[in-house]
């Protein structure tokens, strides 16, 4: 089991995520949701890349020490472009981006809408290192 795998458990209520009467656990649960996506996406590129590399073909001729080279390579490449991502979205080009949820299904009057992100809330780049701690499974805290 992933470590997004845990946390998906602990916060879906079968297919949806009941909602708190606290609207900054919301906010908070949002987040964290939001960067085990991210995370999540983040760490499936990078498995790709390290199963091509320890199959046999064009890479079955490194060495060790140039396996875990490009291994560190590719974990490093794959960590800052996450966080990179995460910085240009705070520091969008002339707007204040927001990040809204909606509660499904969209069309119901009871349709709950708020802001995981913006310009009220702490940057998206602060809680990558929370994010790959909590989310990823292949990388260390310091990336």
């Amino acid at each position: 089991m992933s470590k997004r795998d845990a946390f998906y458990d602990e916060l879906f209520d079968g297919d949806s995520v009941p909602l708190s009467d606290d609207d900054e656990i919301n906010v908070q649960n949002g987040r964290r949701l939001l960067g085990a996506a991210l995370v999540g996406r983040m760490d499936n590129a990078i498995e790709t890349a390290l199963s091509t590399i320890d199959g046999d073909g064009e890479f079955a001729s490194m060495t060790d020490e140039q396996r875990e080279a490009v291994r560190s390579l590719i974990r490093e490449t794959a960590s800052l472009m996450l966080f990179s991502t995460c910085s240009r979205l705070d520091q969008f080009p002339g707007f204040d981006l927001a990040i809204h949820l909606r509660t499904l299904p969209t069309d119901d009057p009871a349709m709950t809408d708020f802001a995981i992100a913006s310009g009220d809330h702490d940057e998206l780049h602060a809680d990558y290192f929370d994010w790959i701690r909590d989310f990823s499974d292949h990388l260390a805290e310091d990336g």
